[in-house]
């Protein structure tokens, strides 16, 4: 049995794991009319578990309409039952936690209120987070403190205009974002270095908007040169997530890696891609995308030829080792090599560019219209 500490979410042990160029810059932003409140993101901060039991300690476990689940202080068992919950004996869609001491999850804080709802047929738990406050605790994860105040301040714009883009997509939807790397990394409450409060605090509000409405203002850590098209990568023609040049992000430390993997281990970790054979006779990369990044790579063996998506490649092989697609690929006497360039996928604002630009005495403005285009604009929604 699982137990985390006071106030109390204890996971039982049915649980199942799932698991440069011409200076443009944006004209100030210019507020919306009317103003609107500051939103709400509701995070998904884990859906690892089936059972749930929440011991009520300076805590209140509440149903949908608000009334208790139980006595005070008696622990509340939940279930996920398809999509609903079945709390107690009783079928409820969502169970409320409200109060003013924080919940520890699996070692991490968060402060109420949550609630848990059904996801995918286990007990998912979500955190409200006032905006201003969650960006604040992303950019703790995705951006060091030790960057430049105007970098900062462009990627917490980035952030919070990806947060509230995911809230509109995701009407109706039991969650926003959830905490992982698949959307922004957010790990509960966290100590905020002053640098990142006050690029946060500097543009409140500030969100970039294609068309009316947030963007889908997506970034990542190094682009090792050149940024990927959102058509590139997804499929789907973005305007503002175009691949541009960027020769800012060679100060990044993972601007060039460097992986290598026997040939015995690299045919067992694509097993699952349906590659058959003891004996690696070669790899080479059969597609790139018009940034260079790979596409596709052909793998031949005694058994016969695979061609596979290069990005299934680098989750076989793990996101941390293959850093991004734009690499080469060797084939030596007792192993593969990937000799590569940057980290992340590569699409929007690369973080150690904005850094670079910031560098070179550029504003935040000056440096997400650089990345994004002149086909957002930058506006204060509060």
């Amino acid at each position: 049995m699982r137990r985390l500490f006071t106030p109390l979410l204890i996971f039982s042990v049915f649980f199942v794991f799932s698991c440069a160029s011409r200076k443009v810059t944006l004209p100030p932003p210019a507020r919306v009319k009317p103003p609107v409140e500051e939103p709400v993101i509701r995070v998904l901060v884990s859906r690892e578990y089936e059972r749930v039991t929440v011991i009520p300690r300076n805590v209140r476990v509440l149903d949908a309409g608000g009334r208790p689940v139980s006595p005070p202080g008696n622990p509340v068992t939940v279930n996920a039952r398809g999509d609903v919950l079945v709390v107690e004996g009783k079928v409820e869609p969502l169970v409320r936690i409200e109060g003013d001491s924080p919940v520890t999850i699996d070692g991490d804080s968060y402060s109420p209120p949550l609630y848990l709802v059904a996801v995918g047929g286990r007990v998912g738990i979500v955190n409200l987070v006032p905006l201003e406050r969650y960006v604040s605790l992303v950019l703790v994860h995705e951006a060091p403190g030790r960057f430049k105040i105007e970098a900062l301040k462009a990627i917490a714009v980035a952030a919070r205009s990806y947060a509230l883009s995911m809230k509109e997509r995701r009407r109706g939807e039991p969650y926003d974002l959830s905490g992982d790397t698949f959307h922004q990394l957010f790990r509960g409450e966290r100590k905020v270095e002053s640098s990142i409060a006050e690029a946060v605090n500097e543009t409140r509000g500030e969100v970039l908007t294609f068309r009316g409405r947030p963007a889908l203002a997506v970034y990542h850590s190094t682009c090792g040169g050149r940024t990927e098209s959102a058509r590139a990568l997804w499929g789907r023609d973005i305007p503002y997530l175009r691949s541009v040049e960027c020769g800012f992000c060679t100060i990044s430390p993972r601007y060039r890696w460097t992986f290598e993997v026997e040939r015995e281990e690299f045919l067992r970790r694509l097993r699952g891609e349906g590659v058959r054979g003891r004996t690696l006779l070669d790899v080479e990369i059969t597609g790139r995308s018009g940034s260079g990044r790979a596409r596709s790579v052909e793998v031949r063996t005694e058994k016969g030829t695979w061609d596979i998506p290069a990005r299934r490649i680098r989750r076989r092989l793990g996101l941390e080792k293959i850093r991004s697609l734009l690499f080469r690929v060797t084939v030596n006497n007792g192993s593969v090599r990937f000799d590569g360039k940057g980290f992340g996928h590569g699409v929007g604002l690369c973080q150690y560019g904005a850094e670079g630009m910031a560098e070179e005495g550029a504003g935040y403005r000056e440096i997400l219209r650089y990345y994004y285009g002149n086909r957002v604009r930058l506006e204060k929604l509060y």
